[in-house]
């Protein structure tokens, strides 16, 4: 674009991402028990303090959702807030890696935690969240 990176780095506040996943469909909601490794990788860690799901779901497919599983979307969203600490790597011209990083350290949630946050809520999927997603 052609701005300095200080110029840039000074005046964002912020930036989003966003995905748009399917909700399982109502109609047709069935309770399903996933393999070990889709857990493993969306991030599910049985013990763990928080809450966690015992219940997951997933669409069977019906006359309404044109056998699909799914009827709509809702999005899952990533907001790295730019504090000092990230406007410092912005101008250091650092690897985006790095930044992405520190952002998560600082508490961002990223698109899959968002996603896993959905599939928790029961309003998708464990496949659709991570059809969408791509964190390590």
């Amino acid at each position: 674009m052609g701005a300095a990176d200080y110029l840039i780095a000074s005046s964002l506040l912020g930036v989003l991402a966003q995905r748009l996943i399917r909700v399982i469909c109502p109609s047709c909601k069935t309770e399903v028990q996933p393999v070990p490794e889709m857990l493993k990788e969306i991030g599910f860690r049985h013990g763990k303090s928080q809450k966690e799901p015992d219940r997951f779901f997933e669409g069977r497919g019906c006359d309404r959702c044109g056998n699909t599983g799914f009827i709509g979307r809702i999005g899952i969203y990533e907001l790295m807030p730019v504090n000092d600490d990230i406007r410092k790597l912005m101008v250091g011209k650092v690897d985006s890696g790095l930044i992405r990083k520190k952002a998560l350290a600082s508490g961002m949630r990223s698109l899959r935690d968002d996603g896993w946050l959905k599939v928790r809520q029961g309003a998708s999927s464990i496949p659709e969240v991570l059809r969408v997603t791509q964190d390590a």
